[in-house]
């Protein structure tokens, strides 16, 4: 199990869009609009040709085509970014080409990129690989040419409201010869040894592109090896996405030296792993119907099944094997099987066999791991047992970039044993150079912690003057601590430090620092709030509300916003009513209520002037006026409206928008 393993090949999720074309790149979504096809004949020409005016290639060799536009009128553009969408390469003929991209997955997902470029006389040149979807299994000369659906605009439209133009490319041919297996091995020598001399991530994967795109034995061999140990940049292993396998033409042989490694003993296997062995299945038993090339929603959902029953298989295979590992092995056995069960399986062998492991194994995870199961798989793992794990974690200094690891361990600590967690969170307050968040901090339920009064006001003075933006971050997240902790103690420090600098913050710094201040002295500090409202420019008083009572709500507060329930400014009064409904006591629900009858009175017999799809903004805001004060009323946290008061107010909904938010009857 890696310390951190992240895929750096994006991976098309299937949505059943139809494919139109069985050659390379397919079609997907809407059908593209023609109308412009004439006009775009005479002023755009579209042009394909091979890079460096190479037409000669070995079997696995990478093919560059140059698709090349030219304009000789304004108003046109020409699509950069590279998508299946914008191209269908059609080669003859069809006989020794396999089209791997469109076998593997069968339904595309297309993406909403756009990356476009003003044409003109000067040939605009964009470059896509043949071998990035189809593989040459037999030599022979082929005839290339391109449907292009890249060029947008006319003379008349621009080109960022207008549908794809279709263009023909000219016909070029290429001859495709055997690559032996000795000119393969020399060129796995010489590709291998590019990757392992790469010092980055991005210089890895173009070499690596090259062996990917090689289909003989000796390439798939090395593929399998690359694949299973894949590359370290920056201490983060990266994983291979296993595209050269997927492209490779003896699946079965890299179908058994993967079963190989999922099979030892010794080896850490992967859900990742899993993955590529079913994916190398399904394309084998794909590849042995070629009848079956049409593309449908159950012909994917065959797959899916067939896929489910492979994972299935091999899971439970793994399952077995977990007695007779040992060490990270073993681990990493239990740990992969455990990720890989359905959300509601609670019960099942599986799940005890591996969940009982692991909460006896935590403390030899990985960080990766132990971060992983504590985060995304917390329900299912949650247990009393893991608290001196917890607090080992959090016993040590971790680096920087292992705050995540800290994060979920005060996160989970403090969920399971709030009195074991305290020293702690004091701890981690009281340490300047910690950048927990305080969010997760703030959940320890002690309504003050005086052990950290001293730490705070040292730290905040400290930050208070600084002008990088990373110590700032620091000075909001004490400041936050300060609001939620800090007692009465430092008070007059703090307000000194708000009159000096305070009132020149922003609000994501002054707001906790006068949620503090008003925690302890409402009645001066209210005065301050307003004088900061007015200031802050947020006329309806939505962020910086969030921020003042994110760590407490005062009585000051709430008078305030009682006051600005009642203003004839429908964003202020919803805005008010809002925060209110979230923080104030019952009393605010008859307020609120006033507030409703009173725009009641004033818009009643007045619906068609709501509903009128041609209303001026305010009488738009009025109409979501109403929307708010309801879900004011019906979602607050202090008190609950029983189901005919509900009802009740749901018929006096004098919109459709207002009756659908609620489900109201028309």
């Amino acid at each position: 199990m890696s310390e951190a393993i992240l895929a750096y090949d994006e991976e098309m999720k299937p949505n059943f869009l139809p494919l139109f074309i069985i050659t390379v790149f397919f079609t997907v979504g809407k059908s593209f609009a023609q109308g412009n096809a004439a006009d775009a004949a005479k002023d755009v020409k579209f042009q394909i040709s091979f890079a460096g005016e190479k037409t000669v290639y070995r079997i696995g060799e990478p093919v560059k085509l140059i698709l090349s536009y030219t304009s000789t009128e304004a108003g046109y553009a020409v699509e950069r970014y590279y998508s299946p969408r914008f191209d269908d390469v059609i080669i003859s003929p069809t006989d020794g080409v396999y089209d791997w991209l469109y076998r593997l997955n069968r339904l595309y997902s297309y993406d909403d990129v756009i990356m476009r470029e003003k044409l003109s006389q000067i040939p605009a040149n964009i470059d896509i690989i043949i071998n990035d979807l189809v593989r040459f299994d037999k030599p022979g000369k082929y005839k290339i040419k391109v449907l292009s659906r890249r060029v947008f605009g006319s003379k008349e439209e621009p080109s960022w409201r207008s549908q794809p133009i279709s263009l023909l490319s000219n016909e070029i041919e290429l001859e495709v010869k055997e690559m032996s297996e000795a000119e393969e091995k020399a060129e796995v020598k010489r590709i291998t040894a590019l990757m392992d001399s790469a010092t980055n991530l991005n210089q890895h994967q173009v070499y690596k592109r090259d062996l990917d795109y090689l289909t003989g034995d000796v390439s798939t061999v090395e593929k399998v090896n690359r694949f299973l140990h894949p590359p370290v940049f920056g201490g983060v292993t990266w994983l291979d996405s296993g595209k050269g396998l997927d492209i490779a033409q003896n699946k079965k042989l890299a179908i058994k030296l993967l079963e190989a490694a999922l099979r030892d003993l010794n080896r850490e296997p992967s859900r990742d792993l899993i993955s590529k062995l079913v994916t190398l299945r399904i394309l084998l038993e794909d590849e042995r119907q070629p009848s079956r090339a049409a593309n449908s929603e159950q012909l994917w959902q065959e797959r899916e099944a067939r896929s489910s029953e492979m994972s299935r298989a091999y899971y439970a295979e793994l399952l077995d094997s977990l007695p007779k590992r040992v060490g990270k092995s073993q681990i990493a056995t239990a740990y992969t099987i455990f990720t890989s069960l359905p959300k509601d399986d609670t019960s099942s062998a599986a799940y005890n066999t591996t969940r009982t492991f692991l909460l006896e194994n935590f403390d030899e995870m990985t960080p990766y791991g132990q971060v992983d199961l504590l985060d995304r798989y917390w329900e299912k793992i949650k247990n009393p047992s893991l608290v001196p794990s917890l607090e080992k974690m959090l016993s040590g200094k971790e680096p920087v970039s292992a705050w995540s690891v800290r994060d979920n361990a005060f996160k989970r600590l403090i969920e399971i044993d709030q009195k074991r967690a305290r020293p702690f969170v004091i701890n981690e307050i009281r340490d300047p150079n910690s950048f927990i968040n305080p969010d997760i901090l703030v959940k320890l339920e002690d309504k003050f912690l005086p052990e950290t009064d001293d730490a705070l006001l040292e730290q905040i003075k400290n930050l208070a003057s600084t002008d990088d933006n990373r110590m700032r971050l620091n000075l909001q997240f004490k400041l936050t601590l300060a609001a939620r902790y800090a007692t009465a103690k430092i008070y007059g420090e703090m307000l000194e430090i708000y009159k000096k600098y305070g009132a020149g913050w922003s609000i994501e710094r002054s707001g906790p620092l006068l949620s503090y201040l008003a925690r302890h002295n409402d009645e001066e500090t209210l005065p301050l709030i307003e004088e900061q409202l007015n200031k802050s420019g947020d006329r309806t008083g939505s962020n910086f509300f969030y921020t003042v009572t994110k760590t407490g709500f005062t009585n000051g507060m709430e008078k305030l916003l009682q006051k600005r329930l009642a203003d004839d400014d429908e964003q202020i009064a919803g805005t008010a009513a809002y925060y209110l409904s979230k923080n104030g006591g019952r009393e605010n629900k008859s307020l609120i209520e006033k507030r409703y009858n009173r725009w009641l009175s004033k818009w009643s017999g007045r619906r068609a002037e709501l509903e009128n799809p041609n209303a001026s903004a305010e009488v738009k805001g009025e109409a979501m006026f109403q929307i708010n004060l309801l879900e004011a009323l019906t979602g607050a946290d202090n008190w609950k409206l029983t189901g005919e008061e509900i009802s009740r107010l749901k018929l006096t909904c004098l919109t459709d928008d207002c009756r659908r938010s609620f489900k109201a009857a028309p």
